[in-house]
């Protein structure tokens, strides 16, 4: 986490545009959705929204070092974010996709492998599968 902590770029222009980004969705869009499905009656709300992202960005164009702190944590919240979205996008990816492969192609071709139930049958001693042709260097040289 600290490792991390300290691998986060943090300069003058970002901490500026990251003011000014938190304005523009907090402090702009937000309040005006709101208003809009306020049939534009402007309530309290979008009022202390825009008066306080403006401070902040404020803040983050005078006093830009001072919100070092601020920005690397919202960037250890984005990358803590984005870890968990990774895992379930994967998740989702491989439940969806993957699986229903694999069940179709049982369903179509049977299993590819021996199973312990023929072993348990006898109608096989061993996984090792025969092959007709003799072996030869060359295939175990250039497999592919």
């Amino acid at each position: 986490m600290k490792q991390t902590w300290n691998n986060i770029p943090v300069d003058h222009k970002k901490v500026r545009e990251f003011g000014l980004v938190i304005f523009v969705v907090a402090g702009i869009i937000i309040p005006a959705i709101i208003t809009w499905k306020n049939d534009w009656i402007i309530t309290d709300v979008t009022g202390y929204l825009f008066a306080g992202t403006l401070a902040f960005m404020g803040i983050c164009l005078l006093f830009t070092k001072s919100m070092y702190p601020v920005y690397r944590g919202w960037m250890m919240l984005a990358l803590g974010m984005g870890f968990v979205a990774t895992r379930i996008i994967i998740t989702l990816v491989y439940l969806f996709m993957m699986t229903p492969v694999g069940f179709i192609r049982r369903q179509k071709a049977g299993s590819v492998y021996r199973t312990f139930l023929d072993f348990k049958t006898n109608s096989t001693d061993t996984y090792w599968i025969r092959r007709d042709e003799p072996y030869k260097k060359e295939h175990t040289e250039r497999q592919f």
